[in-house]
């Protein structure tokens, strides 16, 4: 099918215009979509949940998922008043753990939830992958994965105020760790 005929006048040599002004799209973010708040909930019959529960979960299953985590928890590092060290300290922990969910259960989510008490964030990785049998072993840095470093759950712990690993074969894991703003 020949292309619509340009609109408007047309240019000195009688040909199509260069260009054509379309209206602006925006694509919302993840963040926007749920509301424009990235941390917000909404709960049936309410406004908005206290701030004790308002949190962002972000699938994870791709490469690009990875970025969004780390962009996500970055924007909401920034809006708490995360120093450039403790958002970037927050962005490499989210970023290791939800490369791990790639690389190693296929598929997971990253919960971001604010602290109150102090002041900061809660972070669970959950996926429902093969569960990590030598976890002891990674998390003495006797282990280097083929896929990794074998530094991520190690660095995640070294960074994080606190820190807790649940896993069991063939059932999954769960990292949780927690940030005070700094």
């Amino acid at each position: 099918y020949p292309p619509p005929a340009p609109q408007g006048r047309p240019s000195s040599s009688g040909s199509a215009p260069s260009s054509v002004r379309l209206p602006p799209v925006t694509i919302p973010s993840v963040s926007e979509v749920a509301d424009s708040d990235p941390i917000s909930v909404r709960s049936p019959g309410s406004v908005r949940s206290p701030p004790s529960a308002r949190f962002a979960l972000i699938p994870i299953r791709l490469e690009d998922d990875i970025s969004r985590a780390r962009s996500e928890s970055r924007e909401l590092a920034s809006k708490l008043g995360f120093s450039v060290v403790g958002r970037t300290r927050l962005v490499t922990a989210v970023s290791e753990l939800a490369r791990n969910i790639v690389l190693y259960a296929g598929e997971g989510q990253i919960e971001l939830k604010l602290l109150t008490s102090p002041q900061g964030l809660s972070v669970v990785a959950r996926d429902h992958g093969p569960g990590i049998p030598n976890l002891e072993q990674i998390m003495a840095g006797e282990y280097k994965s083929r896929l990794g470093m074998g530094l991520g759950l190690r660095g995640v712990k070294r960074i994080a105020d606190r820190f807790e690993i649940q896993t069991a074969p063939g059932q999954g894991t769960t990292v949780s760790f927690s940030l005070k703003v700094m």
